[in-house]
């Protein structure tokens, strides 16, 4: 609704999460084509190590912020459900806008 509301993206970094949620959504064609050439299974789990290797970054970045070592480890599962809940939202909104459907938003406050 922003991106509509705008005329453009506020930011780059709003395509991050749809993205992810489409690499997610691919991990099964990644894992069958990773067993079909070495290509496909260096680029399948350079990406899956990235994104892990940044959330143990971030939440180790931010367990010694706050002094509390397990955010390590819950930090990435949170990051996981905040990005893909984010992606599919935006790729809800960009279907609708697409199919010319109503956007309905109730206000829960």
């Amino acid at each position: 609704l922003v991106n509509k509301k705008l005329g453009k993206p506020a930011t780059l970094r709003q395509f991050i999460p749809p993205l992810f949620v489409i690499f997610i959504m691919s991990l099964p064609l990644g894992a069958l084509l990773s067993t079909w050439s070495p290509i496909f299974d260096f680029l399948y789990g350079v990406m899956l190590l990235l994104y892990l290797a940044a959330g143990v970054g971030i939440g180790f970045k931010v367990a010694m912020k706050h002094n509390s070592y397990a955010l390590t480890y819950t930090m990435p599962r949170t990051f996981f459900i905040l990005h893909f809940s984010y992606g599919i939202g935006y790729l809800h909104g960009i279907y609708k806008i697409l199919t010319k459907q109503s956007f309905q938003v109730k206000i829960n406050r």
